[in-house]
Parts: structure tokens; C-alpha cells; sequence
């Protein structure tokens, strides 16, 4: 019966963190699976458990205060209610954070991992069908735009690669084999719908994510490394600042124009990058609000968003919400640098969140799945560390 609620809740918290949809009311079914979702964590939740994770637990409720106080304080003319998405988002992240939590001291981490990797299987098949069958509506797909199914995808490959770490551990065994095989047809098959799509950024998703994970395998103590890790997204932050230095090399020029058949805009990105300090005069430390991005860029640039990870969440939560978010990343990956060669299997998971902070350069991705990987990876040390 115990398994039953926690499968129940795991796919519960799947639907309210890592899927949305405009193909119907997504909200309103949202706001109620969230309901849901609290009422039994509540029955669930037992002091002890908050107490062992102190640490990450304050430096949670201080992002989450910090994202409040930005959306609270917002009076910028934004049509969307800046105070209810913030309190959504609050009591959703606080729920999948609270949740690893009970899992964890529980052992039911990788019954959590199998059902959200069956949610992952069932999602991404729905949506690979009214790909082919019927392509985009408005341009969006089931699960969003051509990013986000391309997202999607590489998130399925994570899962897959973690919840099969058992038959990776066991080299030169026929499972091991099969494993190593369907990844390849999946990491194969998510090139060729980034291709399909038009999602250029998929392709070299795929590319990364691979790479990433040899790299994370072959360099498991300097990439588990909370400085190392931290150093590439701020990086990846400093890209937007540096492109115009970076299009101005010759041959950097010519490998996008000819070899990527991209202008020297990157679609429209330094357009974006160049307009973001005027935007920003003013707001740089509590930002515009949470959710916010949407209407600022639109109304200001033209464009849907800053088109840089680390930058949406500035202009959201200000350089204040946006230092103590990632407070958390660097705490959990330096969580994870201790324990992390107990389990080198689980590379992909690390492996995942670098794919996203590289493609953070240029893309929208400090969202929930690279959130929740981290987060992730951090409850699973915590278990190697009892």
C-alpha cells in the first residue's frame, strides 16, 4: 500500500513540475493536482526529515522568499498575475523538494525514478505521434514548442540511463548490452526529431549530452566539483555578454552561416542581448517578478524571452532571487562531489545538467528538469552518505 501512495504521489509530482501543455486547461488541473499533492505530503512529512537537510532546506525557503518578495513588490504594468504564478511555483518547488525528502529517508528513491521515467516514456510517445501525425498547432506541440519536446526527450534519456544503473553495473552482461543499445537508438532517434522539427539546438543537445557524459565518467571529481560546476554557468551567463566579440571571429562566422545555416543574429539572440542592460536599468536586484519574462521581452525587444538561462531568471528575480538559486546548485553539486564516485553509473544525471547549462548560453533550461535533476543527484548522495 505504501508503494502504491508513493507511485501515486511520484506521478502527481511529475505532471505539476516537468509537463505543461496548451492543448487544454493545463492550470486549472494543475493548481488541483498541487492541492492534492499537499494534503498527502502533509500526512507524510515527518519533522526529522526537514531537520536532516537543514541546510538545503533554508537556502530553499530563502529563493523562494526572495521570488515572493520580487513578484510582491512588481508594479510594471504585467497583465499576467505575478503574485499567484510566484505562489504556484513556491508551493510546487517546496512540494518536490519536501518529497524528495520523505523518499529518500524512506529508500523509495528509485521507485520515484521508474515512474517518472514511465510518465517520461508515455508523454514523449503521445508527443512524437502528433508530431508526425499532425506537426504543430500555433507552433506549439504537446508539451510545448520545439524546445521543449526536444527537452523532453534528452530528459527521457536521463531517466532511462538511471533507472537502468543496476545492468550498467554489470559490464559484459546481456542487459548491460540492451542498455547501452536502446540508448543509442533513443539518443539517435532524438537527433533525428530535432532535425525533423527544425531544432538545430536539439541536434547539438544530443552531441553535448553525450559528450558530457563520457566527459562526467572519464573526470568524475573535477566535473562533481561545486566550483567547476558553478564556473560553467556563469560562463555560460557570460556568453551573452560576449558575443559580439565572439561573431567577430572569422571563422566562427563562417561555421554558423555555412555549416549551421544560421545567421550572425543567432536568430535574433544578440539583437536581445544588446536591448537587455536597458531593460534591466533599475531592476537589476529584485527583477521584474516571477513569470514576468514574457511580457517585458515582448513589449520591449519584441521577442519572447532574454533567450539565456541564467539572464531569465535575473530579469524574474533579480541578481538577489538569482544568487541564492544558485546557492542551491552549488550546494548540491558540492554535495554530490563527496559521494558522487559511489555511483558513477549515474553519470547521465550530471551529465544532463551540463547539457543544459552549455545550452543555457542560448536557451531557456534552468527550469524544473534541470532543477530537479540536481536535486536529484543530491538526495542520492545523501543516501551513499548515511
Amino acid at each position: 500500500m505504501i508503494i502504491n501512495i508513493y507511485s501515486i504521489i511520484s506521478v502527481l509530482i511529475y505532471i505539476t513540475t516537468f509537463f505543461s501543455t496548451t492543448y487544454f486547461n493545463y492550470n486549472i488541473l494543475r493548481y488541483v493536482l498541487i492541492a492534492i499533492i499537499a494534503i498527502l505530503l502533509a500526512a507524510k512529512m515527518p519533522v526529522g526529515t526537514i531537520l536532516r537537510n537543514l541546510k538545503l532546506n533554508i537556502l530553499v525557503m530563502l529563493f523562494l522568499c526572495a521570488t515572493l518578495w520580487s513578484s510582491f513588490s512588481s508594479n510594471y504594468g504585467v497583465d499576467r498575475n505575478l503574485k499567484l504564478a510566484s505562489i504556484v511555483f513556491c508551493v510546487a518547488f517546496l512540494e518536490f523538494v519536501l518529497f524528495l525528502e520523505i523518499i529518500t529517508d524512506k529508500n523509495l528513491m528509485l521507485l520515484c525514478l521508474k515512474s517518472w521515467y514511465k510518465c517520461a516514456v508515455i508523454i514523449s510517445m503521445i508527443t512524437d505521434i502528433l508530431v508526425m501525425t499532425q506537426g504543430s498547432v500555433n507552433g506549439n506541440y504537446l508539451v510545448g514548442t520545439k524546445f521543449a519536446v526536444v527537452y523532453q526527450h534528452l530528459f527521457l534519456l536521463a531517466l532511462f540511463m538511471i533507472v537502468n544503473a543496476g545492468a550498467l553495473q554489470k559490464s559484459n552482461s546481456l542487459k548491460n548490452y540492451r542498455v547501452r543499445l536502446s540508448f543509442c537508438i533513443l539518443l539517435i532517434f532524438t537527433g533525428f526529431l530535432s532535425i525533423h522539427i527544425d531544432c538545430m539546438t536539439g541536434v547539438i543537445g544530443v552531441v553535448l549530452f553525450f559528450l558530457f557524459g563520457l566527459l562526467v565518467k572519464q573526470k568524475t571529481v573535477v566535473m562533481t566539483h561545486g566550483f567547476v560546476f558553478l564556473g560553467v554557468v556563469l560562463v555560460s551567463f557570460a556568453f551573452m555578454w560576449g558575443v559580439p566579440f565572439i561573431m567577430g571571429n572569422k571563422n566562427i562566422a563562417s561555421f554558423i552561416t555555412n555549416n549551421l545555416n544560421r545567421s550572425l543574429t543567432l536568430t535574433g539572440r544578440t539583437v536581445i542581448f544588446e536591448q537587455i542592460p536597458r531593460i534591466m536599468d533599475g531592476k537589476w536586484v529584485l527583477g521584474f517578478g516571477y513569470g514576468s519574462s514574457y511580457e517585458i521581452c515582448f513589449k520591449y525587444i519584441g521577442f519572447a524571452d532574454t533567450q539565456n538561462a541564467l539572464m531569465e531568471w535575473i530579469m524574474q528575480v533579480g541578481i538577489l532571487g538569482t544568487g541564492l538559486f544558485c546557492s542551491i546548485i552549488y550546494y548540491c553539486i558540492s554535495k554530490v562531489h563527496k559521494t558522487f564516485t559511489s555511483y558513477t553509473e549515474w553519470v547521465w544525471f550530471l551529465a544532463f545538467a551540463y547539457t543544459y547549462v552549455v545550452l543555457g548560453m542560448i536557451e531557456i533550461t534552468y527550469g524544473m528538469q534541470f532543477m530537479g535533476a540536481l536535486l536529484v543527484l543530491y538526495f542520492m548522495s545523501t543516501t551513499v552518505d548515511k
